[in-house]
């Protein structure tokens, strides 16, 4: 038997954790002085949103509030960050499954004769894959 496992990451640029991003950089030897200079643009950052009325005297605002996950939109910056923080992915499962990485769009491949054994290895893959993908976004 043979199954699939099919990711579809279209919003992941927008919901990386920035610590363990920044934390992940150490791992490939980023030097110190651009890893405190994108901690510098990731940390302690703030947002808030403005609601526009018709009548200018009701204009709201909601409250500040820390931006932990959301990475600058900058178009040369947003993949490489997730590529960094789903590099790792394929670490996270067992030998029978087979992770396959583009970009966005992640599978994964699981063949086993046995279709209780099958079944087995599906759900165990899913179970690895929620835990190491979804820490990554709110849900």
């Amino acid at each position: 038997m043979i199954g699939g496992i099919f990711c579809d990451l279209e919003k992941a640029f927008d919901c990386v954790n920035h610590s363990i991003s920044l934390s992940k950089l150490q791992l490939y030897s980023i030097t110190e002085t651009i890893h405190a200079l994108l901690k510098f643009c990731l940390q302690d950052r703030y947002k808030r949103v403005l609601i526009n009325s018709k009548n200018k005297y009701c204009n709201t605002t909601s409250d500040w509030g820390k931006i932990i996950m959301v990475y600058l939109m900058d178009p040369f910056w947003d993949p490489w960050s997730f590529l960094i923080y789903i590099n790792d992915l394929p670490l996270l499962l067992d030998k029978p499954s087979i992770p396959i990485l583009f970009a966005d769009e992640s599978s994964v491949l699981i063949t086993n004769s046995n279709p209780m054994e099958f079944k087995k290895v599906v759900n165990e893959t899913f179970q690895k894959l929620i835990k190491g993908l979804v820490p990554t976004c709110y849900i």
